[in-house]
């Protein structure tokens, strides 16, 4: 596969892959996703899982391009020129250019050079952008809309145990109850912990236990772990 076409030197984040995604209720989309045939536009809450979606999809592709378009703001609306010969393109963050015109018709030009060029476009926000312009409100209700669902308890056990077995970890079922009760529930926080506890194990050549794992919590909270009893911030 060729290499993801990238302005400003923007990476892909190595674990964002349709395999690391879970997908809980949200099956349907990754099914249309893998299609590869229609737009799609997708909206839900922070840590949902919209950046992981996207950066799947170009990961998936050989002529691809992820615009985080509030990363790239800052360069102004012409840094999204030629990306319309992609075959495509990923739009991230789409709401933060609402209302501001050169960054909309930018948007515009994009999705209409795809479609003349036989190319593709998903998007995400985290509510359906309110665009100004009349083309693009017309072009965002043509892709599929898909609304984000949150996971279960079980699918954020699936989660955790696939990337801490990515990362070459066991976790113990004790280990996996004592976290879900006590972690933050979207996928980018317990994603980031699995990185903090694996670094944690690594650096202390320990296996993920209880009273290792209520040891890290604590230090990230700044306080002494409770010795002999659970308390409420556990």
């Amino acid at each position: 596969m060729s290499p993801v076409q990238l302005p400003l030197g923007i990476q892909l984040a190595e674990p964002m892959s349709y395999a690391s995604f879970v997908p809980g209720p949200n099956a349907e989309l990754l099914t249309l996703l893998r299609d590869r045939d229609p737009d799609v536009a997708l909206h839900g809450p922070a840590g949902s899982g919209k950046t992981h979606l996207l950066q799947a999809a170009c990961r998936d592709q050989a002529r691809s391009a992820y615009l985080p378009l509030n990363r790239l703001r800052e360069a102004g609306p012409d840094i999204l020129a030629g990306f319309d010969r992609q075959d495509l393109v990923a739009i991230d963050h789409a709401g933060s250019i609402a209302g501001h015109t050169p960054w909309e018709q930018a948007v515009l030009r994009l999705i209409d050079g795809l479609r003349a060029r036989g190319g593709r476009w998903l998007a995400a926000s985290r509510q359906p952008p309110e665009f100004t312009l009349p083309d693009l409100r017309s072009r965002w209700a043509s892709a599929v809309a898909f609304r984000l669902h949150g996971l279960t308890d079980d699918d954020r056990e699936a989660l955790l145990r696939k990337r801490f077995g990515a990362r070459g970890l066991a976790l113990p079922d004790e280990v996996a109850r004592y976290l879900l009760v006590r972690l933050p529930r979207d996928p980018a926080s317990l994603v980031g912990w699995v990185d903090r506890l694996d670094m944690a194990s690594l650096a202390a050549g320990r296996r993920l236990t209880v009273p290792f794992v209520r040891r890290e919590l604590a230090s990230a909270l700044d306080r002494p772990p409770a010795h002999g009893q659970h308390t409420a911030q556990e």
